[in-house]
């Protein structure tokens, strides 16, 4: 993830580290990074132990960790209308302030794998369903009868076009009126069987991260990148795009 100065901060096994023009800058003792949200003046990590706030006083990061239960923090998720979110294996959580404010979710929804949201609300997977909450209630996402499997990640673009991965690489993509168009694992190459991420950069593009490779959709079609086309590994785990469209 690259902040708004144009530093990259990388989420390894061992802690965050900041990649400047200069040098790395480890910050460790924080536990496994395993997502990470980003603003003009903070950062917020979401880690093996808990949520890290980063803030930045006369150029040097400082972490403190948020009030709250420690658990594992699989999603960092700000919505449209700037709320933050922390998706767990124990249950979601809002952060509020410095703290953390526990939202009730239905019994058989409590470990979360993914967040994301529209207009409406949070989007949320767990448990191999998805569910909408508009701060007032969950409202399981009807899958079709020939669903390939129970649903691994879910991310909503600009257009509310909810796509959805499945195990062995094969997606949904949902639009608004509840029709689905489906993607197999061809999509993505021979040897695709995994999907860890869907995202979307400024171009409206959605980019969907494999085990062989990062995919582009647009409305001209699909491309592939893999290695062969300069990446340093044909695992990718997700995208982002910086203020200057890179």
């Amino acid at each position: 993830l690259e902040d708004r100065e144009g530093n990259v901060w990388a989420g390894t096994t061992v802690g965050l580290y900041r990649l400047t023009r200069q040098k790395l800058t480890p910050l460790t003792n924080i536990g496994l990074v395993t997502a990470v949200d980003a603003t003009a003046h903070e950062l917020w990590a979401g880690t093996s132990y808990g949520v890290v706030r980063f803030t930045r006083e006369r150029g040097t990061w400082h972490g403190e960790r948020v009030d709250g239960p420690p658990f594992y923090a699989v999603a960092v998720h700000r919505d449209r209308a700037e709320s933050l979110w922390v998706g767990a294996q124990t249950g979601l959580f809002e952060v509020v302030g410095r703290r953390l404010r526990s939202v009730p979710l239905p019994a058989d929804m409590t470990a979360l794998s993914c967040l994301s949201s529209d207009s409406h609300g949070l989007w949320l997977g767990g448990g191999g369903r998805i569910a909408q909450w508009d701060r007032a209630r969950f409202t399981p996402v009807p899958m079709p009868a020939d669903a390939p499997g129970q649903p691994v990640c879910v991310y909503v673009d600009d257009r509310e076009h909810a796509w959805i991965g499945f195990p062995e690489a094969k997606l949904l993509r949902r639009s608004p009126d509840g029709t689905f168009v489906r993607f197999g694992a061809e999509t993505f190459g021979s040897d695709a069987n995994t999907i860890y991420n869907v995202s979307q950069t400024s171009d409206a593009a959605v980019w969907v991260s494999t085990n062989v490779g990062v995919t582009r959709f647009t409305t001209a079609g699909t491309f592939t990148f893999t290695r062969a086309s300069g990446l340093p590994s044909d695992r990718v785990w997700t995208v982002f795009d910086d203020d200057e469209k890179h």
